[in-house]
């Protein structure tokens, strides 16, 4: 019998809806760019862990958010009706500035929250460079989400900027975190020393994993 060849990216944790691997979480060292994996899982913790009590605050992660901007109107309404977003006041996306639909692309990270009844709040890291992608999926959305009679809003709000070329992921991650406690839990909106956030968030991100390999199992 011949021994099974070890596992070249083997799973780090399985959680929720979100698989990671020993690549995804690598990228949380030095200066590399976050993937959709990692931010996938961040916004399961958040919708999971942090928010699970909530049923009226919704995280939807980087895949989902590509597909409303690619997709037909058609497709996007089958989609929502599947989705559970009776009562939800809060809605987190993130968003890629990739204009491909089923491929990994792009080069940028924002942040877009809708805020009931028709409000989009856009947080862009890096001087609104996904104002667009972000304008294209309110466009998609808000004829669906918001209230008949409600002309949507959109507003471009200002956030800390980033000082280099891939810290646009970890911006996401805080803005998301921060934003989420201030709009659901009335708590102040402190925002974080930019120059400090990318070696802080990246080894609280690293623990949140570590401390929940304990409680998941890492196989699939």
């Amino acid at each position: 019998m011949t021994s099974k060849p070890p596992n070249k990216d083997p799973i780090v944790l399985n959680f929720e809806n979100s698989l990671l691997r020993q690549s995804d979480v690598s990228l949380l060292d030095g200066s590399r760019w976050l993937n959709d994996k990692l931010l996938g899982f961040f916004f399961e913790y958040l919708q999971n862990v942090e928010f699970k009590d909530d049923n009226s605050i919704l995280f939807v992660c980087p895949e989902i958010v590509q597909f409303f901007k690619r997709a037909s109107e058609s497709d996007v309404e089958a989609f929502l009706d599947c989705m559970d977003l009776d009562g939800k006041t809060l809605i987190f996306m993130a968003l890629n500035d990739s204009e491909e639909y089923d491929t990994p692309s792009g080069s940028h990270w924002s942040l877009l929250v809708y805020r009931s009844p028709a409000a989009f709040f856009h947080y862009d890291s890096c001087d609104d460079h996904n104002e667009r992608s972000a304008r294209d999926i309110v466009n998609k959305l808000s004829p669906r989400i918001c209230p008949i009679g409600c002309d949507a809003t959109f507003v471009n709000c200002d956030c800390p900027r980033q000082s280099n070329c891939y810290d646009c992921g970890l911006f996401v991650v805080l803005n998301a975190m921060l934003l989420s406690r201030h709009f659901a839990q009335d708590k102040p909106l402190e925002w974080y020393d930019a120059n400090c956030a990318s070696r802080n968030e990246r080894e609280r991100l690293k623990k949140i994993i570590h401390n929940l390999k304990g409680h998941h199992s890492s196989s699939v």
